[in-house]
């Protein structure tokens, strides 16, 4: 059964909801968006959800969505659409629901970034001359005028840090809110950091996360470890090559990682919550990081680098910082959080009571209420 054909059964019976949230199918904006549907429901509010893969031309797709649910889409109160920096077929669902209502709600996971290469979501992409027709011809000739429209026509745009709401508004949007982004509560039963049962590195895979650095740290951990160190998600299409690359580079290591692949969201949260140390050694970020906020929920020892999603991270408190690209300072870092199991605690402490202020999906709704229009009383 076809991812779409289950999100029609979520939409179909509402033919009035009061919000209609569009997501992508998979990855950590895909938990964000039913994450925020089920806390929507909770407060009693009627829900519709459909969920968008990039399978084929994603604006085909997204097209032939909106006009089956046009009828929803104009009766209901709010549209909320999710959107990530890969999400085609949410960006172009969102551009045409933007010709039938422009108070379409965007949650922004990449701002100032809406999406990545949107002219090339008109055409199926994956052969060779598909490829140069989508990435050299259509995407350089379309993604601006797409974005500014987009932007233009759209409501109120929601972002997870206060510099990604400036650089929004700095790109063109006119109405931006800033919300905490929400997690689960922490994992009954947990073990502490002192008692966890490896080094944690968990999400999307690529260049941009500083898995090359960890490799080199991990190079000149490995000797002296008593954790192992497990790697969890899966790589895109593209970076397929860099990370046959990668696989190489670690297996040379004295204590190669175990390499984990695509995990259920249930296996994704005891990966995390079993874990000792969370290692985030990215050379760029998003505004917001989903796993880091979900390791520290679970009070976990977190080493990361110093990029816009780990500024809420108060080094030596609820964390570890380190600067980009210095497989030294990672080394360093990683070895004195496993050789000293107390101070693993000490910062797990640090961050569980940070992030349980800060991080809730009531929390996160109250802030969508905002941009939604509601009064307050409506999540309550």
């Amino acid at each position: 059964m076809s991812t779409v054909s289950a999100a029609r059964r979520n939409v179909a019976p509402l033919l009035a909801p009061e919000v209609v949230l569009v997501r992508p199918a998979v990855g950590g904006v895909a938990y964000v968006g039913r994450s925020v549907a089920v806390a929507l429901r909770s407060h009693g509010h009627s829900v519709a959800e459909l969920e968008l893969p990039d399978a084929g031309a994603p604006a085909l797709r997204a097209l032939s969505e909106a006009w089956r649910l046009r009828r929803s889409l104009r009766r209901a109160r709010t549209v909320h659409v999710e959107l990530g920096s890969t999400s085609l077929g949410v960006f172009w669902f969102a551009l045409i629901v933007s010709l039938l209502r422009r108070d379409v709600v965007l949650i922004l996971h990449d701002a100032p970034c809406l999406v990545s290469k949107p002219g090339a979501g008109l055409i199926a992409t994956g052969t060779r001359w598909r490829d140069i027709v989508a990435y050299r011809f259509l995407a350089p000739l379309l993604d601006g005028p797409l974005t500014r429209m987009v932007r233009r026509r759209t409501g109120p745009h929601v972002v997870l840090s206060e510099p990604a709401r400036l650089a929004s508004l700095a790109a063109g949007s006119s109405h931006v809110h800033r919300i905490d982004l929400g997690t689960d509560p922490p994992t009954p039963g947990r073990p502490s950091p002192s008692a966890g049962n490896c080094v944690l590195f968990a999400g999307f895979l690529g260049p941009g996360k500083g898995l090359g650095t960890l490799c080199d740290a991990w190079s000149m951990v490995s000797r002296t470890t008593t954790l192992p160190l497990r790697i969890a998600g899966v790589v895109g299409p593209s970076h397929e090559a860099w990370a046959a690359e990668l696989r190489g580079r670690f297996a040379a290591t004295a204590r190669p990682p175990a390499w984990l692949g695509w995990l259920e969201e249930d296996e994704f949260s005891a990966a995390i919550a079993e874990s000792a140390i969370v290692v985030l050694p990215y050379a760029r970020s998003n505004p917001a990081s989903g796993v880091l906020v979900r390791a520290m929920i679970e009070g976990r020892a977190v080493v990361a680098t110093r990029v816009p999603a780990t500024r809420c991270v108060a080094h030596c408190r609820t964390g570890l910082l380190v600067p980009p690209d210095d497989p030294r300072a990672l080394s360093d870092a990683l070895g004195s959080l496993i050789a000293d199991p107390d101070l693993r605690d000490h910062l797990g402490r640090g961050a569980a009571s940070w992030a349980a202020e800060q991080h809730s999906w009531a929390h996160h709704v109250d802030g969508l209420a905002l941009a939604y229009g509601w009064t307050a009383e409506e999540t309550r």
